[in-house]
């Protein structure tokens, strides 16, 4: 890659990097306090080479399918688990569960194979 790529590739991420934290703040606002441990965990999860996993339904979906097509602009391995669909988890891998009402039985049922395999690391996030 030459000089004038590699800055054009970093503009590019740095503006949907950007992006990504604005709306995830939106949507995190009553959780503030937990942006930077999230962040972090991204953060982790994508020098480690590990996939992203995030899942939620109805609404929670729509905002799960939204979180996966930023984090696939920033070329992170991200997945949207739609309701239903059982998933192999990997030691780092990260599975966001998005519930509004934080009791949605198939969101749960994610988490809980999640939690099978350790060093997966479940965030979830609830409007309650």
């Amino acid at each position: 890659m030459t000089v004038k790529e590699i800055m054009t590739f970093t503009s590019g991420f740095a503006c949907i990097l950007s992006t990504l934290f604005a709306e995830l703040t939106e949507v995190l606002r009553p959780q503030e306090q937990n942006i930077e441990f999230i962040v972090a965990a991204l953060i982790g999860c994508i020098q480690g080479g590990h996939a992203v996993f995030v899942t939620g339904s109805g609404i929670s979906g729509a905002i799960a399918k939204m979180l996966v097509f930023r984090l696939k602009q920033l070329g992170v391995e991200a997945y949207h688990i739609p309701e239903g669909v059982a998933r192999s988890y990997r030691p780092g891998d990260v599975l966001f569960a998005i519930s509004s009402s934080g009791t949605t039985k198939t969101t749960l049922t994610q988490v809980k194979q999640a939690k099978r395999v350790e060093g997966v690391m479940i965030i979830s996030i609830v409007s309650e």
